[in-house]
């Protein structure tokens, strides 16, 4: 009897892994915005780009997050993204030499508590700030704002549906 032990080769590319909070008040587009990234299709104005990142029933039948939702795309040596366009995890992960993690996480305040938790517990190098720009800052952006300050997580913010408003000011 023979026995043999198969292992894969050790890698030894370096690989960045990034890990990016996605914060925002509800319909705000966060996980529009990490539907399209993850899956390399513009959504439909009606949320068809979210449907991949909702877990749970609920989600789908209110359209809001309720859970913390991971994704990961990946960039290859030039800076291409790579997604599930065209390529498994698997894939993703072994053809990228940067890794970015999307932690999706709620925006509506009475799941505030997932939302501290996945901020704290999944511990993001930064976080996306995803403000509506019909709606503008909200409570709840304000509240998301304070806890990346609070964490001292750096962050940007992301405007969207920027295409539903004018670019004219009245006054």
């Amino acid at each position: 009897m023979v026995e043999a032990q198969v292992r894969r080769r050790p890698d030894t590319r370096k690989l960045v892994d990034l890990r990016l909070a996605i914060l925002g008040a509800a319909e705000s587009g966060k996980s529009t915005l990490c539907g399209v990234l993850t899956q390399g299709v513009l959504d439909n104005g009606q949320g068809k780009a979210r449907l991949n990142i909702f877990r749970y029933l609920h989600e789908f039948r209110s359209g809001k997050t309720s859970s913390v939702c991971l994704d990961l795309v990946g960039f290859d040596q030039h800076g291409a993204l790579i997604n599930y366009a065209e390529h498994s995890l698997e894939e993703v992960v072994e053809r990228s030499t940067r890794l970015l993690t999307l932690i999706d996480l709620a925006g509506d305040g009475k799941y505030m508590k997932t939302t501290i938790y996945g901020v704290s517990g999944y511990n993001p190098h930064y976080c996306a700030l995803v403000v509506n720009a019909r709606q503008g800052p909200t409570a709840v952006t304000k509240e998301h704002l304070g806890l990346a300050l609070a964490l001292e997580i750096p962050f940007f913010v992301l405007l969207s549906k920027a295409d539903l408003v004018s670019g004219r000011v009245s006054g």
